[in-house]
């Protein structure tokens, strides 16, 4: 698929491994948008990426969404490519008594409710462009969990699962979806975990020939090791996250 010319929206697209594929597409010739909640984290972000197209929205929220789509069209002439890529991750006992219960409902509504009800309403958009592609962000999380994390890994694996059927449901229809499952990278959401990181960059770097190429399963850096590890020999990959 080619990336030149095409407007891109990136759902958490001021930090991270959102904003190291806003510039990464910004070279290679796309227009790109980024949404988010925090309006000085965008401004942040516009500053090191003067061209990036900012956009305030919370993406759990629908009537905010629509907002996003209609101002998007207006605006930018619409989307090409949607990057489903905001995520929260709660590195706790979610079993603890004493842990927040809004924790649980938040992380799942917006690591997953949201990418799913954002395909939903972008996708009659998506289907009259000439062409266009969905990508949605999991993690080699997706495949074996994390003690640590199980709710952000649970959401992973629905979102994983929910990319198939939809390149199924998809197939044919000029729409491609393609699935981004990041090693651990070297983000704010990571910071606390003390093990080396996968450079966000690259990552990106690496996403962008996947796409151009038309390899909808993305396996960047370390992943494309855990991949094959966890087809071969799954109990073993599950040590590996569990003993990190």
């Amino acid at each position: 698929m080619r990336i030149d010319g095409k407007t891109v929206l990136i759902t958490g697209g001021a930090t991270g491994i959102g904003f190291a594929l806003a510039k990464a597409l910004y070279q290679h010739g796309a227009r790109v948008a980024a949404c988010g909640r925090r309006e000085k984290t965008l401004e942040d972000a516009k500053l090191k990426l003067p061209p990036l197209k900012t956009y305030i929205c919370d993406v759990t929220n629908a009537a905010a969404t629509s907002a996003l789509l209609h101002e998007m069209e207006e605006r930018l002439g619409g989307v090409d490519i949607l990057i489903n890529n905001a995520a929260i991750l709660h590195a706790a006992d979610q079993l603890d008594q004493d842990a927040d219960p809004t924790e649980v409902a938040n992380e799942v509504s917006i690591n997953l409710l949201a990418p799913i009800q954002l395909t939903k309403l972008f996708l009659p958009h998506l289907r009259a462009r000439p062409a266009a592609a969905i990508v949605n962000v999991t993690s080699n999380l997706a495949l074996t969990p994390a003690p640590f994390a199980n709710v952000y890994c649970a959401t992973k694996a629905g979102l994983h699962s929910f990319s198939i059927g939809l390149r199924d449901q998809l197939n044919g229809s000029g729409v491609k979806v393609f699935e981004l499952m990041a090693p651990l990278t070297d983000t704010p959401m990571s910071e606390e975990v003390p093990v080396k990181k996968y450079s966000p960059r690259k990552l990106a770097l690496e996403t962008l020939r996947a796409i151009s190429n038309d390899h909808y399963e993305i396996h960047a850096g370390r992943m494309k090791e855990f991949y094959w590890l966890y087809r071969v020999a799954p109990g073993l990959a599950a040590r590996v996250v569990r003993y990190v």
